[in-house]
């Protein structure tokens, strides 16, 4: 048997708000009230988030797109709770009871180490035309990250969401791409004998678990639960995780209004 939660809705259905234009909000607020009309309840386990001096809905847009996006704007995660209610979190703020080790509550444990999605360095560009050559690297050039972790030249260019004013945005853009495909090219899958933690807590996505395997290289490290499977079968009870570094969920950032800076947003 399969289902989906109550937050479906959230991501089949359009996002509604008289006037289509919320101001002076942070992400819970403008969550919150996108999820009301179809009796969702949002809730922030740490800060709200930045206040958003204006948004505007985009007609179309489902309610947990626009939700996606503003909680990337404020660097958080948007995620579904057992209750059905929607829940907003930094990444991996809270950390479970005890901890994961090989030879007492691990049945079993396979990892995914690849370098495939990494690269030496990254350039996040102004335009993917090079129109300013004249005036040097620094005339399309708008941020640089790299990864220590490759020791062979790979670069990878990034074209900004926005021009003028974007160049916060791109370099954040470029530091989140280095991290974050870091982050995914290591992945631990565990089975366990018991579906709670050591306080009695079921294991939770978003949590913090300490991993003591050393066939895995992962002696004394703390990953970030991205998924968790209950299983009661002839077999018995197990829960299988799937694990990777903090930094392999942190949240894209984007641009709310990608349009020029030095264009007006409404012209008079």
């Amino acid at each position: 048997m399969m289902g989906r939660g109550k937050c479906a809705d959230l991501v089949d259905c359009a996002a509604l708000w008289p006037g289509g234009q919320i101001s002076g909000a942070s992400a819970l607020a403008i969550a919150q009230k996108l999820a009301q009309p179809y009796g969702i309840t949002v809730r922030a386990s740490s800060d709200a988030g930045p206040v958003i001096p204006q948004f505007n809905l985009m007609l179309g847009e489902s309610a947990f797109e626009v939700i996606e996006r503003i909680c990337r704007t404020s660097a958080l995660l948007a995620y579904e709770e057992p209750d059905g209610n929607l829940l907003l979190a930094r990444v991996g703020k809270a950390r479970a009871a005890g901890a994961l080790i090989q030879g007492v509550n691990v049945q079993s444990a396979r990892a995914v180490y690849s370098m495939d999605q990494r690269y030496s360095e990254y350039i996040a560009l102004l335009q993917s035309v090079d129109t300013l050559a004249d005036a040097g690297e620094g005339g399309n050039l708008l941020a640089k990250a790299h990864d220590p972790g490759v020791q062979r030249a790979r670069t990878r260019l990034i074209i900004a969401e926005a021009g003028s004013g974007g160049q916060e945005v791109a370099k954040k853009r470029v530091e989140w791409e280095a991290a974050r495909r870091a982050g995914r090219s290591s992945q631990l899958c565990v089975t366990t004998d018991r579906w709670r933690d050591a306080s009695g807590a079921l294991w939770t996505p978003n949590t913090q678990i300490e991993v003591r395997i050393p066939a895995m290289q992962t002696e004394g490290n703390a990953w970030v639960l991205a998924e968790v499977r209950y299983q009661r079968n002839a077999n018995g009870t197990t829960a299988e995780l799937l694990l990777m570094p903090p930094n392999a969920f942190t949240p894209q950032p984007v641009v709310l209004q990608p349009y020029d800076a030095d264009i007006p947003a409404f012209p008079s």
